[in-house]
């Protein structure tokens, strides 16, 4: 069993998008802060 959970915030000008994988009882987490200046 695989499941996917995105979880997208946008405070204070930045955005925080947070992954958690979860397979067979073990989760992984993954999160990641990103400026809008770094998409340009």
């Amino acid at each position: 069993l695989l499941s996917f959970s995105i979880t997208s915030t946008l405070c204070e000008g930045q955005i925080g998008v947070q992954l958690l994988v979860s397979t067979d009882g073990s989760c992984f987490s993954v999160d990641l802060l990103l400026k809008p200046e770094d998409l340009l």
